[in-house]
């Protein structure tokens, strides 16, 4: 279990090679944000129909960690509203590891299998188990932070006129919330999930302190531009592992150390 005061895995190398291997393991997930319904999306892949998230615990060295919900909606598809007939629109929403209050995972009991009368029930048909029928091995987590990012956030016409004003009204309510508070069911990987909650634990616990990005930039009394004289030379650097290039960063340093030191891959 991963909770407040939580230690390092030790020995455990989640970066390990040229690319974050955080960001190569999503997990199918159910979550809400409080105060709202649950965000309906099966634990299964997806039927192409109805939309699917996953949550990846980022895990990057020497820089900074966060959570990544990713949302993928299936968009309506008559030509005049999907001129390029995009199957789906992807919304990202990225809480820092520096803006959690509070974290918590665990596993649920094997075999655990969520009903009608479970508080993690979403509607009739949800897909918890199997093609064996056995349950899928599930854990739960809760977030608290004080801010998220996102992107992906102008919404087109969606499959359904439900769906479209589902997903504005939850990006309106991120965005106003001064603190957010996000809960998760996990379609979880044996014990991987609980060794990646634990690492995110310590790496809040770190960021609270220092921020990661500063060993890229060498002491200057502009801590906020990167330039010729504060680069850090290729013989002092720590390794920086290749990442996803996004479309919305958290602020200034987190787009220029991964832009000037050439880390970035597409990962979509």
């Amino acid at each position: 279990m991963a909770s407040a005061g939580a230690t390092k895995v030790e020995d455990t190398d989640l970066t390990g090679g040229s690319t974050t291997i955080a960001v190569a393991m999503p997990w199918k997930a159910l979550w809400k944000i409080e105060g709202r319904d649950w965000f309906s999306s099966d634990l299964s892949p997806s039927d192409g129909k109805s939309p699917a998230s996953t949550i990846t615990f980022r895990l990057p060295d020497q820089q900074r960690a966060s959570t990544y919900i990713r949302i993928s909606c299936p968009r309506n598809m008559s030509k005049y509203n999907n001129p390029r007939q995009a199957p789906n629109h992807v919304i990202g929403i990225t809480i820092p590891a520096s803006k959690v209050k509070e974290f918590t995972y665990e596993d649920l009991p094997g075999g655990y299998i969520a009903n009608d009368g479970d508080k993690y029930f979403v509607r009739n048909g949800q897909n918890f188990t199997q093609h064996n029928g056995e349950p899928f091995p599930l854990g739960v987590s809760y977030i608290k932070a004080s801010g998220a990012y996102i992107s992906g956030a102008k919404v087109p016409i969606l499959s359904t006129n439900e769906m479209t004003h589902s997903i504005i009204d939850l990006i309106k309510s991120i965005r106003i919330s001064p603190i957010s508070t996000f809960y998760f069911l996990i379609r979880r990987q044996e014990d991987m999930t609980n060794l990646y909650a634990s690492n995110f634990q310590y790496r809040i616990a770190n960021e609270a302190v220092k921020d990661p990005l500063q060993a890229w930039i060498n002491d200057s009394p502009n801590t906020d531009a990167i330039t010729m004289g504060n680069l850090v030379k290729a013989f002092k650097r720590p390794n920086i592992p290749i990442q996803c290039a996004e479309l919305v960063y958290e602020d200034r340093n987190a787009l220029q150390v991964a832009q000037i030191y050439a880390s970035l891959y597409e990962e979509e």
